[in-house]
């Protein structure tokens, strides 16, 4: 199941999770929300935070096009398969994480 961190700290819409949030409770995936992204802006200088892009390193990304699923049109459920595709991702990740911890623990 996929959690939504930002929902979970009270944050709705367009709300801003702070960078140290994000890195003091690191997701297995990652969702960016592509808008506008050639364009300079706060809200894209932000995604290239080098400690942003570090964590972007180590964990499962998915980028989704903000339209996709910011007005609630039909090409809203394709993101559905997006997600899907990247949270199975995720859990192979954890899955593999799982199975080097479990193999230094036995050694």
């Amino acid at each position: 199941n996929l959690r939504n961190l930002p929902a979970e700290r009270g944050l709705d819409r367009w709300g801003s999770l702070s960078i140290e949030t994000l890195l003091h409770h690191p997701p297995e995936l990652l969702v960016f929300a592509s808008y506008r992204d050639a364009d300079a802006s706060l809200a894209n200088a932000v995604l290239s935070h080098p400690a942003l892009e570090t964590l972007a390193e180590r964990v499962v990304t998915a980028s989704v096009p903000a339209a996709m699923w910011s007005c609630g049109l039909p090409n809203s459920l394709d993101v559905v398969a997006v997600l899907e595709e990247a949270a199975e991702k995720a859990r192979g990740a954890r899955t593999a994480t799982l199975s080097r911890a479990d193999e230094g623990a036995a050694r």
